[in-house]
């Protein structure tokens, strides 16, 4: 793309930019409204769902240098 061309696209998106937004823009008024609600129905114990978070299994853990060692000791013993 010319030069010319990316400083006219340049001066035309600077012209058409806000310096800073409005506060009433950064507002988030669906999080509000839910929140609203959320509480509205906490204090009437209504649709109120209390759940348990599940136990995660912790897995294995393996010692990934020991893993290391024994496959280099494998290599070492085959040559």
């Amino acid at each position: 793309m010319p030069p010319a061309a990316v400083k006219k696209f340049e001066k035309i998106i600077s012209k058409h930019s806000a310096r800073t937004l409005p506060l009433n823009e950064l507002k988030d008024e669906k999080t509000l409204q839910l929140l609203k609600l959320i509480e509205k129905k906490r204090a009437r114990h209504k649709d109120v769902v209390e759940v348990e978070t599940p136990r995660r299994d912790e897995g294995k853990v393996v010692d990934l240098m020991e893993v290391l060692k024994k496959s280099l000791a494998r290599k070492k013993r085959a040559a």
